[in-house]
């Protein structure tokens, strides 16, 4: 991640000042969805780095709500930046520019076959870090990076043909096209992450499969408490947190306890993997 971040930044930058000087929808839509993405970025880079240091104890539920809110926030701006981009499309259809000079012509398209190359290689670099499938954080981040990589496709050809027809109508319909194709990108990938956010911000209550697992597990383990004294159950993002509390026979052995209360709480994550489940002993 550390990699492809620098590549963005390395690259953002000379594309950034050639839009400003074409004056090329298109790279301009480019550089404001990049440079969500790379804050974005940096964001999941900072959790990363806090997880495998150990760091994340403030966060009493995990890192679901921090890293959905700051999906929220640039999918927000995204929306809006691409709702933007497709006015300027139109506009410049109604208000046809001049032709721009022609090295900057030329490094519009050399920075679109360059930022083809980086994001391949980007995108190959976090493939093999999240090939495994254990990271949900990485997983995002590959899907998010071959998509990446599939639009720059695109977004290349519309350079190159807006650089070879410099000035002419083929030119400019290429390169509203680019623009209004990455406006487009921005608003699927800003409603998606929206989607998939917002939800996670509230705590859901567990779906009724996931409850009946729950009361299962309480039933097959039913001679080993003395009574229910309470289930408390819930979704976090995609966190699943299970509380129970449980009254044990007073002159039951501490060890005992322990055991039964283990042996429950494995067979509720056997019926739903990946949970968080708290078993709190009482005397009865």
């Amino acid at each position: 991640m550390v990699t492809g971040f620098v590549a963005d930044i390395g690259i953002w930058l000379p594309y950034t000042a050639i839009a400003f000087w074409t004056g090329s929808l298109t790279m301009l839509a480019e550089t404001v969805r990049a440079a969500l993405m790379m804050v974005l970025e940096l964001v999941v880079l900072a959790l990363l780095r806090r997880i495998h240091r150990n760091r994340m104890a403030e966060y009493e539920f995990g890192t679901g709500k921090a890293e959905q809110f700051a999906n929220l926030a640039i999918a927000a701006a995204m929306a809006v930046s691409a709702l933007l981009f497709i006015e300027g499309a139109w506009n410049k259809f109604r208000s046809p520019p001049e032709a721009v000079p022609v090295l900057a012509s030329l490094g519009m398209a050399l920075m679109g076959f360059i930022n083809l190359l980086l994001n391949g290689w980007v995108a190959w670099k976090v493939w093999l870090a999240a090939r495994d499938g254990t990271s949900v954080i990485m997983t995002g981040q590959m899907r998010s990076r071959l998509s990446k990589l599939a639009s720059s496709v695109l977004v290349m050809l519309a350079l190159f043909v807006s650089s070879i027809d410099n000035g002419g109508t083929a030119g400019l319909l290429a390169d509203a096209a680019g623009g209004l194709f990455v406006a487009i990108v921005m608003l699927s990938v800003a409603w998606s992450m929206g989607r998939e956010a917002l939800p996670d911000l509230l705590d859901r209550s567990l779906s009724e499969a996931r409850q009946t697992a729950i009361n299962r597990a309480l039933a097959e383990h039913f001679h080993a408490y003395e009574d229910l004294l309470a289930v408390r159950s819930r979704q976090s993002g995609k966190a699943i947190h299970i509380e129970v509390e449980l009254a044990f026979a007073p002159d039951l052995p501490l060890a005992e306890v322990a055991r039964r209360s283990t042996a429950l709480r494995e067979t509720v994550i056997e019926r739903i993997p990946g949970a968080h489940v708290l078993i709190v002993p009482h005397a009865a």
